[in-house]
């Protein structure tokens, strides 16, 4: 399963980008291709629930997972569906503000015969996404 890794200083207190990005609804905007959310939280703390997210130009209906959640410092959720991935936030306290960095992982849907011969598209995909994914959550929190 391809992984890519993006970190951004955030010009916010730790807890308050632990708080924001705990929300679903909030990742709307925030996360490249996620065209609509719903979510109902979970007894044990987090959320579960479904989501619209495009790919490629192809809409997937998925659903998602909070699996770990340590406020304020991590949480990790799973994604299920024709996509399947995992997600992990990490909030670290840095230089007056949040050290945000976020991994994820997760196999695109297609062929299987296209096996190692799409694997450098895949992964450059997935790292301009990621890149994305947190420099939209830096301007998302910072002008709240």
């Amino acid at each position: 399963m391809p992984a890519a890794t993006a970190t951004a200083h955030i010009d916010a207190p730790q807890a308050e980008c632990f708080a924001y990005l705990e929300q679903p609804a909030n990742h709307v905007g925030v996360v490249p291709g996620l065209q609509a959310i719903s979510a109902e939280p979970l007894e044990t703390g987090g959320h579960e629930g479904s989501f619209t997210y495009t790919v490629a130009g192809v809409e997937l209906d998925l659903a998602f997972r909070d699996t770990e959640l340590e406020p304020p410092s991590r949480r990790v959720f799973e994604v299920s569906g024709p996509m399947e991935g995992t997600a992990t936030y990490e909030f670290e306290p840095a230089d007056d503000g949040t050290r945000f960095t976020l991994t994820n992982s997760y196999d695109l849907p297609g062929p299987a015969v296209l096996g190692s011969l799409a694997d450098p598209l895949v992964r450059r995909y997935l790292q301009r996404d990621v890149d994305s994914w947190v420099e939209n959550a830096k301007v998302a929190i910072e002008n709240q």
